[in-house]
């Protein structure tokens, strides 16, 4: 019988013993915690073909092939090694944290699948239901994995619509907020985007160009194309893609797709659009690309799922 698997997930596993380490973690329905020491999770890879659902880890030190099967699987956690303080979610993932000039910024893409005060945030799996939450009169906040690969989802972090970030239970844990347009500036600034270039925007505009700003964001690994940066000030940018809201190309004309993990990160700020018409449907976005140096800061659909970082209040 062919095998077809869900996701296979290659890890650089360290074999030191003893060694404070990253870990990769499977919690099972059953009580039964399974976990991979690992010395970096940003360079595993990923493929997703379905059915069955199954998930196979394999480690680069052990001819060994670990599989479980999705359906007992309770969570899949990515914790790091003790670096100074850690901050913790809703859900309990752990962070850390990084000074950069004036402000302090998380160093991972947001997890959480609840809110501040513990509330659920939907879990929206479905194409057509994903993009119908834009037109929707009720609850329109939303998060999913990329490719709703939950293992995916524990390294790059869950992508989230606007509404998500700005909604009053509050997307980031106490203390901290999802960056307003105008914090993304400041920490643009500190990078290298000269002063005159931190109001531009759009996809055709160069911001950060002169001094390299987006590759001294990015994180060294996890880019296609070698297209990891410096990390330079430990913001550590992981590409975690984005999920469309009204694809326009066929085949998949209409739908919410998936696209451009390891290509790009984008990133919400918490700050909408106040002139155009109509207003209030764009809000400000930033991007990085696996081939650029630059840092795009771009008007996009709120119905659009994108990584989230926190920044200290």
């Amino acid at each position: 019988m062919k095998s077809i698997l869900l996701s296979i997930i290659y890890i650089f596993s360290l074999s030191l013993i003893g060694q404070s380490q990253n870990s990769f973690r499977i919690l099972l329905k059953d009580g039964k915690k399974v976990e991979f020491m690992v010395e970096d999770i940003s360079q595993a890879s990923f493929s997703l073909v379905t059915p069955p659902s199954r998930l196979e880890i394999k480690t680069m030190d052990s001819p060994n092939i670990h599989a479980f099967n999705l359906e007992d699987i309770d969570s899949i956690v990515y914790i790091l090694k003790p670096t100074g303080t850690s901050y913790y979610d809703a859900d309990s993932n752990q962070y850390s944290s990084v000074i950069i000039g004036s402000q302090e910024w998380m160093k991972e893409n947001l997890k959480t699948t609840h809110f501040a005060d513990g509330s659920p945030i939907p879990h929206v799996t479905d194409s057509l239901i994903w993009k119908s939450l834009a037109e929707s009169v009720g609850d329109k906040t939303a998060y999913c994995d990329y490719q709703n690969n939950p293992a995916i989802g524990a390294v790059y972090g869950k992508l989230y619509n606007y509404y998500t970030t700005v909604d009053p239970r509050g997307l980031c844990p106490a203390g901290w907020h999802v960056p307003t347009d105008a914090d993304w500036k400041t920490l643009e600034f500190y990078a290298g985007v000269e002063d005159d270039e931190l109001d531009l925007e759009g996809g055709a505009v160069s911001r950060g160009g002169t001094n390299s700003a987006g590759k001294q964001l990015k994180s060294y690994s996890g880019w296609v194309l070698q297209g990891g940066g410096t990390d330079k000030y430990g913001f550590t940018a992981m590409p975690g893609g984005l999920r469309d809201c009204c694809n326009n190309y066929p085949p998949n004309y209409g739908a919410a797709i998936f696209s451009e993990q390891r290509g790009r990160a984008w990133f919400w700020s918490s700050s909408e659009e106040t002139e155009g018409s109509p207003t209030g449907f764009y809000a400000f976005a930033r991007m990085l690309d696996a081939q650029e140096k630059v840092i795009y800061r771009l008007l996009e659909n709120k119905a659009y799922g994108y990584s989230v970082r926190c920044i200290k209040d």
